[in-house]
């Protein structure tokens, strides 16, 4: 069959065809349109009422014809209404330019009502219809590609937001009773500026406060007498205040209010001696922007909808089903929510979500999105996607009617993430920014250190954690530097730290188990001790580290089990071990027998043991046999051990006798037969394939991973639906 191929800008569905004075200026042979033989019939007038017009008549008096329309001629509909109609006028008609609105209309026209479909609704042709495109590659040939969907139908990107909306912040601040946390109430951020005095002898008791934290942001005691501020930036919530290098005796309470907190450096001398303080000095409320969306955060990432965003499609069902490859059999995760409901089906009859409800919501009972497994083979998973977009109420005479069919109103869509080895980890967001680089940090410092500022040296102790996904239990090894002191500690146990920012402390965690950890960093900036004042220039911070999982060759093996029927063989190889092939169990006899006069050329054996069983030839007897009996399996040796035979054995009767010599060496002084395999009934069988993957060392987590969880190469994420939009080049069609 032939194929066309449309060149230049694809227009709307709508656009007018070209006329056949275009067609014959591009050198096209085919006109625009085949009209077919159809004829015109007359509609108006109906019948003449005079054999002389009237308007004739006219002319004689006035000179000339009036424009008066004379004649109506139409194509006619089976069903007798009329299209496609010629106007013939007495006279040329000037017909002015006007602007009537389209509801003044009322020409009684019967117009075609086309079904929206999301083809329709979409600004795309089939795929066949896409030019092929030639690429370039790297070494100068020429290779041509082919524009694919990546599902079917093809799918886009949405969103629901509906724009922007100022929010009014207004917050509270105080401390808790015992002066260990800040408490912030209410709505909005505000910027929050506390004060730190002291007046606090080191060398009586040490010191009450020692440097204080509060969300990232630290003041310290210097000095005997001082103050010192710092501002930090809050919303609604719990904020811990951490002391480090307090005395141990030290302890704090509340007052005016719990607007201020009271500190001691030794609350068991001489009762509460107030050394230090720590008040609120001003809540600086900041307005801010709020985006206003139907849908969740997670549904604005990584919802997709039959068109972008050009149709709602209300009540209608859109189905797209998926092919996405699965590169190692295990447990997955599947994670789905959509607006209003949907069904997903896997594999053409395993229904993992059935026609459930929302889940992609902002807020309200439908905002938590659904969650299920499945051990899924290697291979290409078939996914099927059957989601309808409700008329969100607008309706007329019982149809969707209105803005049903307004995207800000009434979005739909759905979402799919495809998490290994179970459910979808969650998100981190660590709130602070690559460092450096530094002229005397390492290359190591350089390229991994992160902190709370790459402006300001931040003196004080900050921390933060990381949320890290493991794909393969192993022995990881991390490797840290710090300016000035950093520890590490791994789902809560510290394993290690350093104070160097030129040389690497590493550990290496044991035996890590597949699935989520945490690693929480601590890092101190200390004080310059010259005279040099405190800058990024000569005192900056951060920590480094990098997680690491070594090179290793991990075997794997899968097994399949199924009935056989029992069918053994056994014979000897060449040390006289029985080697038992075939498929299951079976019942195997042995027959021992010797005719060797010890007096002539010796013994041909001493004894021999197998299968459990001890043939000895007995001493000083030169006849005699044994038999024995046994349960072999297929796929098993029995090993042979050979005492007293100087002068050797070989193998005959297609390896089922072992036949021993004396000196003489030329005839069977003793030997020993294989003398019957018998086997009934069937066996459950295994069959394994081993595979070997060689894992070549590679880092797998670092400092800089700042945002992990939209990032699917630092989590357990593998597949999401917003992969799975618009097109992609391949080169076969």
């Amino acid at each position: 069959m032939a194929y066309y191929y449309p060149e230049g800008y694809f227009g709307p569905i709508c656009d007018t065809p070209l006329s056949d004075d275009q067609i014959s200026n591009q050198q096209r042979d085919t006109p625009a349109f085949d009209e077919g033989e159809e004829e015109r019939v007359q509609n108006y007038p109906a019948e003449s009422n005079s054999d002389v017009p009237w308007w004739f008549a006219y002319k004689d008096i006035t000179g000339d014809l009036p424009s008066v329309l004379i004649s109506t001629r139409c194509k006619q509909r089976e069903d007798g209404s009329f299209f496609d109609c010629e106007y013939e006028y007495a006279a040329p008609v000037d017909f002015p330019e006007i602007n009537v609105p389209q509801e003044d209309f009322g020409l009684g026209e019967q117009f075609f009502v086309p079904v929206i479909t999301p083809e329709s609704c979409s600004p795309f042709d089939a795929d066949i219809n896409i030019l092929p495109i030639t690429f370039i590659t790297p070494s100068g040939g020429l290779v041509t590609k082919y524009k694919k969907e990546k599902s079917s139908p093809v799918t886009y990107a949405v969103t629901s937001t509906r724009g922007f909306t100022e929010v009014e912040s207004d917050l509270d601040v105080s401390f808790n009773d015992e002066g260990t946390q800040v408490i912030v109430t209410g709505t909005g951020n505000a910027i929050v500026t506390f004060e730190l005095r002291w007046n606090d002898d080191p060398g009586t008791s040490g010191l009450s406060v020692g440097t204080l934290t509060i969300e990232g942001q630290s003041v310290s005691q210097s000095g005997e007498k001082g103050s010192t501020a710092m501002s930090v930036q809050l919303s609604p919530g719990t904020y811990p205040i951490s002391l480090s290098g307090e005395s141990s005796g030290s302890g704090s309470r509340t007052r005016n209010n719990n607007k201020t907190v009271e500190y001691d450096d030794d609350i068991d001398q001489d009762g509460f001696d107030v050394n230090a303080t720590l008040s609120i000095q001003s809540v600086d409320n900041i307005d801010g922007i709020q985006i206003d969306s139907f849908w969740s955060d997670e549904g604005n990432a990584y919802a997709v909808w039959t068109n972008p965003e050009t149709c709602t499609l209300p009540r209608e069902e859109q189905d797209v089903t998926y092919r996405i490859p699965i590169l190692t059999a295990g447990t997955y995760g599947f994670t789905f929510a959509s607006d209003d409901g949907g069904t997903v089906i896997i594999n053409e009859n395993d229904t993992i979500f059935n026609n459930l409800p929302g889940g992609i919501f902002k807020s309200g009972s439908l905002s938590t999105p659904y969650s299920a497994t499945r051990n899924l083979d290697a291979g290409i998973l078939e996914m099927t996607v059957r989601c309808t977009n409700s008329d969100a109420g607008f309706t007329t005479d019982g149809e969707p009617s209105g803005l049903a069919y307004a995207w800000w109103r009434n979005p739909g869509g759905w979402y799919i993430k495809i998490c290994k080895g179970g459910t979808c980890a969650g998100e981190t967001i660590v709130p602070w920014v690559r460092s450096g680089p530094h002229q005397l940090w390492s290359e190591f410092m350089n390229n991994y250190a992160v902190y709370i500022s790459n402006t300001e040296p931040s003196l004080g102790t900050h921390t933060t954690s990381y949320t890290i996904y493991i794909d393969d239990e192993d022995d990881y090894l991390l490797e840290m530097q710090a300016d000035n002191n950093g520890t590490i500690s791994w789902d809560g146990t510290q394993v290690l730290t350093s104070s160097s920012f030129t040389t690497s402390s590493t550990y290496t965690i044991p035996n890590v188990s597949v699935g989520p950890h945490t690693l929480s960093v601590s890092v101190t900036n200390v004080a310059n001790g010259g005279t040099d004042i405190d800058t990024w220039g000569n005192n900056p911070g951060g920590i480094a580290w990098t997680l690491t999982q070594p090179s290793d060759t991990v075997t794997t093996t899968e097994t399949v089990t199924t009935e056989t029927p029992n069918e053994i063989q056994a014979t000897f190889n060449s040390d006289g071990d029985i080697v038992v092939t075939g498929f299951g169990t079976g019942r195997i006899q042995l027959i021992f027998e010797w005719d060797d006069n010890p007096n002539d050329s010796g013994t041909a054996l001493g004894s021999i043991e197998i299968a459990g069983k001890t043939f000895v030839q007995t001493t000083g007897k030169e006849r005699g046999n044994d038999s024995y009996t046994f349960t072999a399996r297929a796929g098993r040796t029995y090993t042979a051990v050979i005492e007293d035979n100087p002068s050797g054995f070989t193998r005959k009767k297609s390896n089922t006798r072992l036949c021993f010599f004396d000196s003489d060496d030329d005839d069977c002084n003793a030997k020993l037969d294989i003398a019957s395999v018998t086997y009934s009934g069937t066996v459950s069988s295994s069959s394994t394939d081993t595979n070997t993957t060689t894992i070549e060392e590679s880092i797998i987590a670092r400092s800089t991973d700042l945002n992990i969880g939209s990032n699917i190469d630092n989590n357990n994420l593998i597949w999401h639906t917003r992969l799975a939009t618009g097109y992609e080049y391949s080169t076969t069609q």
